[in-house]
């Protein structure tokens, strides 16, 4: 492990003081390899954090003691956010990134209070519910390279009203959008060819699906719970259609459009 130099704890202390930026002050190190790993100190838990320009990877629930974040600005070549690094940091509204990051692991804003998210185009994977259960998060605009999206990646996130998908995203995955009640559209382009298992199960908002060209799977439940939907276009692509909506009579709509296709 090499401790960050004294050069640029010097700057980032500068910073600190003349932006309050406390977290930035931490004591922390950088491996060998780029990771920083924050070894905190009571009096350096601070609201804005800057991290350090040395750092290439943000470390496994490296931000788990400071509950009082609200801002971090990523340095300049940070490209791996992993595991939970900013979970249940309920402050924390906003989040600068910068254009290297490819790499968003699982749970890293889980719990979190962003509102507003317009990631890079470097992102090419979002893990396992990395924005689970953000329930302020409005909106989202995913990067036009995403190639992978983990399962559950923005579930419960309730206050979500609308998200840009890539048009070169191939699959929609399992309960990718779960119980997002405030979503009331989605476009889902012609790169996309299945959507997973209750993929938008229980949004109950949901009134308008557009699925172009290239979709050949819609698996079940994908779209049960969402009693609101009142137009639905399918593409002729569309070979399998499986059990889609729950028994309960709310879901008639959504039955009546897929059984029209099946």
């Amino acid at each position: 492990m090499a401790k960050i130099g004294e050069d640029e704890f010097e700057r980032l202390k500068s910073l600190a003081i003349r932006d309050r930026i406390l977290g930035a002050v931490s004591d922390f190190y950088i491996s060998d390899d780029g990771l920083l790993v924050p070894v905190y100190d009571e009096t350096y838990l601070g609201s804005r954090i800057i991290i350090p320009s040395l750092a290439m990877a943000l470390s496994f629930y490296s931000f788990s003691d400071n509950t009082t974040v609200t801002s971090v600005k990523l340095g300049e070549r940070v490209k791996i956010l992993y595991s939970g690094c900013f979970r249940m940091k309920e402050n924390l509204i906003e989040v600068i990134f910068n254009d290297m990051v490819e790499t968003i692991g699982s749970f890293a804003f889980s719990f979190t209070g962003v509102v507003r998210l317009e990631l890079p185009n470097s992102v090419k994977c979002i893990d396992t519910e990395a924005f689970g259960y953000a329930k302020n998060l409005e909106y989202i605009k995913l990067p036009r390279l995403l190639n992978k999206l983990g399962h559950t990646a923005f579930g419960k996130c309730s206050g979500l009203q609308a998200i840009e998908l890539p048009e070169n995203l191939i699959e929609i995955g399992n309960s990718m959008f779960h119980s997002c009640v405030s979503l009331k559209e989605i476009i889902i382009h012609s790169g996309c060819l299945s959507i997973d298992k209750a993929a938008f199960f229980d949004c109950s908002s949901l009134e308008k699906v557009t699925i172009e060209e290239g979709c050949t799977i819609i698996c079940d439940e994908a779209f049960a719970g969402c009693s609101a939907i009142r137009f639905m276009k399918l593409p002729s692509s569309l070979k399998d259609v499986s059990v889609i909506a729950a028994v309960d009579a709310s879901d008639y709509a959504v039955r009546k459009l897929l059984d029209a296709k099946a």
